[in-house]
């Protein structure tokens, strides 16, 4: 009889510990991953803009304009960002999501975006066997960073991660050389639009992802857990 009974309370906890958790919610989710990224924004902002950097670029040169061949390489270097028009919240991916497999483990995910993100270079150019040397610029028109921070709420851990999707920039784009003359003509050609985009998704790893989880884990409490009560988006 006691064995019977005490299978019941077991059958009966782990009911009421499943019920418990299909209701489980976060309180104003929404605040909590808008303070988490302007906390970020703000590191960003301190460390300067300008230390989201670029590893060099180099293309092989093999064109013929204007029945003018042009054969050498080009060198896009020292590259970072120069400006940012506007950054935002796209406030329509920001949700929670609660494991169907882990139970107790929710994930609240955001998308930041940063608009008409402006990249500068050094560019040294070996065309024909002469040495040329500019300055260039490139418009990214959006580059968009994904937001995921897991919490554990059966041991109450948090680990943060974001992850960089950046659009192909349309071919209309062209980099703005100064000078300009000839050669910038032949290098504008040439030059092959995604080259940045392996460069600047590694800002999410490299940069983001190390920011983000000293602030959810030092800096700002995780959003409030509420069980069987009504909670509003």
């Amino acid at each position: 009889m006691l064995k019977i009974l005490f299978a019941f309370v077991l059958v009966f906890f782990s009911h009421f510990c499943a019920s418990q958790l299909r209701n489980v919610r976060l309180v104003n989710h929404a605040g909590y991953l808008i303070s988490v990224v302007q906390a970020t924004v703000s590191v960003l902002e301190e460390r300067g803009w300008c230390n989201l950097k670029i590893p060099d670029i180099e293309q092989n040169i093999n064109e013929t304009i204007y029945d003018r061949e042009s054969l050498g390489t080009v060198t896009y270097k020292n590259g970072f960002v120069v400006s940012i028009q506007h950054v935002d919240i796209q406030q329509s991916t920001v949700q929670q999501v609660w494991s169907r497999t882990n139970q107790g483990q929710v994930d609240v995910q955001g998308r930041f975006r940063m608009h008409n993100v402006v990249i500068g270079f050094d560019v040294l150019a070996n065309i024909n066997a002469e040495e040329y040397r500019y300055t260039g610029t490139f418009t990214h028109p959006l580059v968009n960073f994904e937001f995921s921070i897991v919490r554990d709420l059966n041991v109450y851990t948090t680990n943060a991660s974001v992850r960089a999707v950046i659009p192909n920039p349309p071919n209309a784009n062209m980099v703005n050389f100064a000078p300009r003359d000839n050669i910038t003509d032949v290098l504008n050609a040439m030059y092959v639009r995604t080259s940045t985009i392996p460069g600047m998704v590694a800002w999410g790893p490299d940069v983001f992802t190390p920011i983000v989880n000293d602030i959810v884990n030092n800096k700002i409490e995780f959003a409030t857990v509420c069980y069987n009560c009504v909670v509003t988006p």
